[in-house]
């Protein structure tokens, strides 16, 4: 029989050998998919206007935990709990949390005979708020960690007896109540008298009060509460009105609506916006009741500027009021369309008359649509309108208006090959924009995109959306070395891409084996350079200098003077007298008279094959100065 070796361990060596070590106690393996909730960040919400209920701090963690371990524990002993925290430490904050929000009194004292709880987590007392027990407990050990928070908690929970008892035991500032608690208290809390002190002496705090508690449909607390009001007085601007408003439509909460608008101190001026802004709220949320409510108060006009902003389509509680002979606005509509969904979008076009009936109006209207939905790359919305548009209307829009190029990030490789398929393909311009601007997004200046090199076993499948758009556009462009050669160009005459610049050149000419697109790319990118890129070519004319041929043609004769001088001086006698002929046949195409004078008067009769050369390429050109300036200097 083999024998067996008992190893004690320290605490500290056990959670070392647990990080590294492949496996666990399988009972324990549950218990790492608690992982997401093992770094504790506040829910408390800092916006209740979306709530439908009061958020309680820490409830998803005690949640997670309470579905695996109290059934755990009822099979093992504490100290099985022992070794699951220390082979997975990351649980202590989770387990403690779970113990002290389900009163879990025995767990948390048996933790703190080992450990000392006011070390282990600051989240407790929070998370005991509507535990007495554990509240006492936590005093008991002298706990007292986030006790405002607490207290603001069992304010919001509308817990009178935890209230108390943190309020006497604990040390707490003054004015502890804050714009969060009020809001949450609106929400079921029955406990505002026990804060009515503080709220009498901050008229803002009981406004907010009594108009969220209307919102929320308590009425009797709203109403009890303006009755400790004094000189109370509310108007359109104010932002918790306004709030309590949006809160009451979108919820359907249309008793403490109706509350809140026979407010005496409201203004009946104001009342046009308002019923308005509620009846949007509310037909967005759909609630019927609170729409029926508002429409009979509401201009036809207003009706339908509120249907077109409403999310919804036949099921919008306006469908059924909403004129279809109406006069629409197609600035609005254009502002509109890219909130609208794909059944919005047909609903309106299948409503309205100026919509439904062929003509101008609807291919307008059609085209402002379908600019909107390809920036947006919407593609069942793309197709549907599409359909209705002749290929040239779509061309003008796609195309001629650019709306494929602002839609490109958005709709990638589908929207492409959309239309592409259609015949309609994407300006390389505009492609040459649309991967430079990804290059000079690039955080190290000094590398170049993973894009840019040919990597044929990269699987297409693992790319995001956004790679495999940008490799597509590699590909139309036609490769890796000829994308290079296009963005070198797009950036030459770019701010700030320098480094990115030099980058890419120094590569490209490494990989670049075509002599007529290395000089094409070349030329073009010293014509067109901004300052900067201008002095990176003027560095490399020691070690290329052909490069100068290339400045004849467009710089200043002040610079084109500056480097002949220079490359006088640096280039051997046959090299430099290449250069300069090739330099006079540029600057004689491009019918620059007094480049090609100063280089006559510089070559002084000793280059005459040089200005047959340049008469020659000159001549189809037509620069009829310049070729008389040759022609006397046979």
């Amino acid at each position: 029989m083999a024998s067996a070796t008992l190893i004690h361990i320290s605490r500290d060596a056990l959670r070392q050998i647990c990080q590294f070590q492949d496996g666990i106690c399988e009972d324990m393996r549950p218990f790492l998919s608690l992982r997401p909730f093992a770094s504790l960040k506040e829910s408390r919400s800092d916006d209740w206007t979306r709530a439908l209920a009061p958020i309680y701090p820490h409830q998803d963690m005690a949640n997670a935990v309470d579905a695996m371990l109290p059934s755990w524990l009822a099979l093992n002993n504490m100290d099985r709990l022992s070794l699951l925290l220390d082979c997975i430490d990351w649980l202590e904050e989770p387990i403690l949390v779970w113990a002290a929000n389900r009163g879990r009194v025995d767990v948390l004292t048996w933790v703190h005979g080992r450990l000392n709880l006011c070390q282990c987590s600051d989240n407790l007392l929070v998370a005991a708020v509507g535990e007495l027990s554990v509240l006492e407990f936590l005093d008991g050990i002298g706990y007292s960690a986030k006790a405002t928070q607490a207290m603001q908690q069992a304010a919001i929970r509308g817990d009178r007896s935890c209230m108390e008892f943190i309020h006497t035991t604990f040390s707490l500032p003054h004015d502890w109540i804050d714009r969060n608690t009020i809001a949450g208290m609106s929400f079921e809390s029955q406990v505002w008298d026990v804060v009515l002190s503080q709220l009498v002496h901050n008229p803002s705090f009981l406004r907010q009060a009594i108009v969220l508690s209307a919102a929320n449909n308590h009425v009797d607390t709203a109403t009890s509460l303006l009755s400790e009001a004094v000189d109370f007085s509310i108007d359109a601007s104010d932002e918790a009105f306004n709030t309590a408003l949006w809160m009451a439509s979108s919820h359907g909460h249309l008793e403490g609506l109706q509350w809140l608008f026979g407010l005496p101190t409201f203004q009946a001026t104001d009342r046009m916006d308002l019923d308005e802004s509620c009846l949007l709220a509310a037909a967005n949320a759909r609630q019927a009741a609170v729409g029926h409510w508002f429409i009979p108060r509401v201009a036809p006009d207003a009706l339908l500027q509120i249907f077109l902003r409403d999310k919804n389509a036949a099921d919008s509680i306006l469908a059924d009021v909403v004129d279809p002979n109406a006069a629409l606005n197609f600035e609005e509509i254009e502002e509109l369309v890219p909130n609208w969904s794909f059944q919005k979008l047909r609903h309106v076009f299948d409503m309205f008359t100026l919509l439904k009936i062929p003509g101008p109006v609807r291919t307008d209207a059609l085209k402002t649509c379908l600019w909107r939905k390809v920036a947006q790359g919407h593609m069942e919305a793309v197709q549907w309108l599409a359909e209705y548009l002749t290929p040239s209307e779509v061309r003008n829009v796609v195309v001629e208006r650019r709306a494929l190029e602002y839609g490109l990030g958005a709709g990638g490789v589908p929207l492409l090959e959309y239309f592409e398929a259609q015949g309609m393909h994407m300006p390389p311009d505009q492609m040459d924009a649309a991967l430079a601007s990804r290059y000079r997004n690039m955080r190290d200046e000094t590398r170049l995109p993973w894009w840019l090199y040919n990597d044929e076993d990269l699987d297409d499948r693992n790319l995001s959306d956004q790679h495999k758009m940008t490799r597509w556009l590699v590909s139309r462009r036609g490769g890796c070395v000829a994308t290079m050669g296009h963005m070198l160009v797009q950036l030459s005459h770019r701010e700030r891409t320098i480094q990115q610049f030099q980058t890419l050149h120094r590569t490209w000419l490494s990989m670049v084996d075509d002599a007529d697109v290395k000089s094409r790319v070349l030329k073009t990118c010293v014509q067109e350079a901004n300052s900067i890129i201008c002095g990176y070519f003027e560095s490399l004319l020691e070690t290329d200098p052909h490069l100068f041929a290339y400045f004849a043609s467009t710089h200043e004769i002040t610079t084109v003077r500056r480097l002949h001088a220079m490359l006088a001086q640096s280039c051997p006698s046959d090299l430099f007298r290449q250069v300069e002929s090739e330099a006079l046949v540029e600057a004689a195409v491009k019918g620059r008279y007094g480049v090609v004078q100063y280089f006559v008067q510089a070559m002084n009769g000793q280059n005459k094959d040089a200005i047959k050369r340049a008469r020659k390429a000159a001549t189809p050109y037509g620069k009829m100065a310049v070729l008389h300036l040759l022609r006397n200097k046979k």
